[in-house]
């Protein structure tokens, strides 16, 4: 689809249909917007897994993408959660972005001959799927304290309902899409939050509908 950021809502709407109940061969969305409002309609860019920017000629210093070790094997169960809640560390409110990354996960292991998951597939599929969807960039988790790695027997029903809440080799999974993202997307979220603070001041101030 050459110029996307054109597409009518109704187009959308009609296509995203037929992607989400696979009447549709894949999707190439073509974004020739210049300006930052000048885009894909959301309704594609939620269905479409992977932003593509070609940065032109290849640079002199090019090399080749370094093959990652392989990792642990995951169930498809913990896999599903874990990518769920990486996707939420990032400001992710789409669910789709997690369902993309699962598939893209398991194309990887049959890619390489694989009938499971490992982390290694987890990892990659979150680093193409996940930083053009970032709102925001996960803070550093504060080093437990002695005291916090000594539970209190009267809090032990709390920590293990909240043992589910956690994400193994969340670090390694983090800076694998953190590695990735977006040039100048802090200052992009902290431009946006400046705006949103400014536009709410004044009581005569106009605001659309």
């Amino acid at each position: 689809m050459p110029m996307a950021e054109r597409c009518s809502d109704s187009l959308a709407a009609r296509l995203a249909g037929l992607l989400d109940r696979g009447e549709a061969h894949g999707l190439i969305a073509i974004d020739e917007g210049i300006e930052e409002d000048e885009r894909a309609p959301r309704a594609l860019e939620d269905r479409l897994a992977f932003h593509i920017a070609p940065e032109g000629r290849k640079p002199a210093d090019w090399t080749a993408t370094p093959t990652l070790p392989s990792g642990s094997t995951v169930s498809a169960e913990d896999a599903q959660e874990q990518l769920t809640l990486l996707a939420a560390r990032f400001g992710i409110d789409s669910l789709r972005a997690s369902i993309l990354a699962y598939r893209a996960a398991w194309l990887n292991a049959e890619a390489d001959g694989r009938e499971a998951l490992t982390t290694t597939d987890l990892e990659l599929a979150a680093a193409l799927v996940y930083p053009q969807r970032a709102t925001q960039v996960p803070e550093a988790e504060e080093p437990e304290t002695e005291e916090a790695q000594e539970p209190d027997h009267a809090d032990t029903e709390e920590q293990e309902s909240s043992v589910s809440e956690t994400i193994p080799d969340a670090e390694m999974m983090i800076a694998a899409v953190a590695a990735m993202l977006p040039d100048g997307l802090l200052q992009k979220l902290t431009a946006r939050g400046t705006a949103r603070k400014a536009g709410g001041a004044g009581s005569g101030q106009k605001r659309s509908s």
